[in-house]
């Protein structure tokens, strides 16, 4: 013992190696090594970061050199020896992946072998580095799997080391995928189970999406049960993972079962977080689970469906979810349709006046009421003096004097069709909107005549339109036909302008009606009473008026 007292000693005074011990082991130049007389001893210094020849060797991958140190007189004092980082020999060539020189170093490492520093083969195998790994930790990290397999085959007890990083061996061969590893741990005794933020090796294994999930549940089934410090089980990380192969195996899982309704720390349960990932398969291999409950909140009192956003992903997902019986919250409910909440909240002082996001549109609906009339009227007399005045005047003699001139025309007997449905029309939208005025106290009955007026007052408008292109024609087509063809088309434009004009206004309304459910979704998650709503009467639509100035 005091000659090894002595040795370490030395050791720690000689912080230079010597060059030619140096270059000799990181170059594997074994005849470097032993040339001169006095070769230099390997066990009697090191570098400035505590390396020795042998951490020189292993780093750079020299077995031969390793041979040649095993061969020297005390050489067993390099094996427990630490650098600067706490690593052994045994650290940095399970690192490095060197499985040869592993294979070296460990048949040394025998229980009943005896060192001149006294450490005994347990305390090498299970020695620790700053970081708490021990060589199997390093070898694990790095994915060297035949090398974690040759340390787990030497010393089992390693499986149940845990690094500072709470990092266990199975949770890292979990990690990385490594199979044959996670089935030595388990199959070899006693293990640990732990890994970092309160999670486990099944845990890690969903959320890479390993084959080691079926293995650990083979031999651990109960740690279906094991959740991390977000209070999330294995369900719950293949869902927000959205690692479909994987739910679809833990749900065909008896230890899952029971499990799919299973809240987290926020009360979310796999099908809150489904809807956060805009998976529809995940979605959907959900609700084929036995025992799905749809109707459970979280702890802010909202269910599934109640978490979709306004994006376009989002209310695809409301869709899907609306298509398997998914319902809102009753808190949601209630919310939606106004209605009190039980036990009532406490009333909100609003600044004075209250403003209101919807408004009536009556008055608007008389004024057009009133105008509308005059374009009626206006269409009514112009075809009416068309039908006398027409196209090319009338015959002065013969047996058909006072007959119209093209009365056996085609396109004259079209303008005169034309002619009247526009007349007829317009009369019967006069007669509507006077009487929508005599009832001006009444605006279902405004709202009512109005539209359909405006519909009739529209075929007055096309058969107009149709009765001037005849005439057009009927004039032109005999002396000019390319003039009388492009009548027709110009003609025909305006009525496909006028219909599709609703198109756009339709499609300016879903915009409108879209900003008017972001502003009242605010509003309610701020804790606003939305104001009464008032009905306008038209087709059941609420015109939005924009609030936003109303909603901080």
């Amino acid at each position: 013992m005091a000659g090894a007292s002595t040795q370490d000693q030395i050791m720690t005074k000689q912080e230079n190696m010597d060059p030619r011990l140096y270059k000799a082991a990181r170059e594997g130049n074994v005849a470097l090594l032993l040339e001169g007389d006095s070769p230099p001893d390997p066990t009697l210094s090191c570098t400035p970061q505590k390396n020795t020849a042998l951490h020189i060797a292993v780093k750079f991958g020299h077995e031969n050199i390793v041979r040649e140190i095993q061969m020297l007189p005390r050489w067993e004092s390099l094996i427990s020896k630490t650098n600067f980082k706490g690593d052994t020999p045994l650290h940095m060539a399970a690192r490095a992946g060197h499985l040869l020189i592993t294979q070296l170093l460990t048949p040394t490492l025998e229980e009943g072998t005896s060192w001149g520093n006294g450490a005994t083969a347990t305390e090498v195998w299970t020695k620790k580095n700053l970081e708490g790994n021990t060589a199997l930790h390093e070898a694990l990290k790095k994915g060297h799997e035949e090398v974690a397999l040759h340390l787990l085959r030497f010393e089992k007890r390693l499986a149940h080391e845990v690094n500072d990083a709470k990092e266990s061996p199975l949770y890292l061969a979990a990690e990385a995928g490594l199979l044959e590893v996670v089935n030595e741990i388990l199959n070899g005794g006693e293990f640990s189970m732990e890994g970092p933020d309160s999670q486990n090796p099944l845990h890690i294994a969903v959320i890479k999406g390993r084959l080691a999930v079926t293995t650990i549940l083979d031999h651990c089934p109960d740690s279906a049960e094991l959740i991390n410090k977000e209070g999330q089980n294995a369900l719950h990380l293949a869902v927000r993972k959205k690692s479909e192969a994987v739910l679809q195996y833990l749900i065909t899982r008896p230890e899952f079962q029971n499990m799919i309704n299973e809240p987290d720390e926020e009360g979310n349960t796999p099908m809150h977080l489904a809807t956060k990932t805009n998976s529809k398969e995940i979605v959907e291999l959900l609700f084929h689970c036995e025992g799905l409950d749809l109707a459970v909140t979280n702890k802010k009192g909202l269910t599934a469906l109640d978490m979709c956003g306004d994006t376009k992903e989002q209310q695809m997902m409301r869709d899907t979810l609306r298509k398997f019986g998914a319902v809102p919250s009753r808190h949601k409910w209630q919310e939606l349709l106004f209605l009190p909440l039980h036990p009532p909240p406490p009333p909100l002082v609003l600044p004075s006046p209250v403003p209101t996001l919807f408004v009536s549109i009556s008055s608007n609906v008389k004024s057009a009421a009133q105008t509308l009339p005059i374009v009626t009227t206006l269409i009514a007399t112009v075809t009416f003096a068309a039908a006398f005045a027409v196209p090319g005047g009338y015959k002065n003699n013969g047996l058909d004097e006072g007959m119209p001139v093209f009365v056996r025309e085609a396109a004259f007997k079209a303008f005169m069709l034309s002619d009247t449905l526009a007349f007829c029309c317009s009369m019967v939208a006069t007669v509507l909107l006077v009487y929508a005025n005599a009832c001006s106290e009444d605006d279902f009955l405004i709202s009512s005549a109005l539209k359909t007026s405006s519909y009739i007052s529209g075929i007055a408008v096309l058969a107009t339109i149709s009765a001037f292109m005849t005439a057009v024609f009927v004039l032109t087509s005999k002396e000019s036909l390319w003039v009388a063809i492009t009548s027709l088309f110009l003609g025909c434009a305006v009525p496909i302008i006028l219909l599709s004009y609703p198109e756009l206004l339709k499609s300016q309304r879903d915009a409108m009606r879209k900003q008017s459910d972001k502003y009242l979704s605010r509003s309610l998650s701020k804790g606003i009473r939305t104001p009464q709503l008032i009905d306008v009467g038209i087709d059941d639509d609420l015109i939005f008026v924009k609030a936003e100035d109303y909603l901080h």
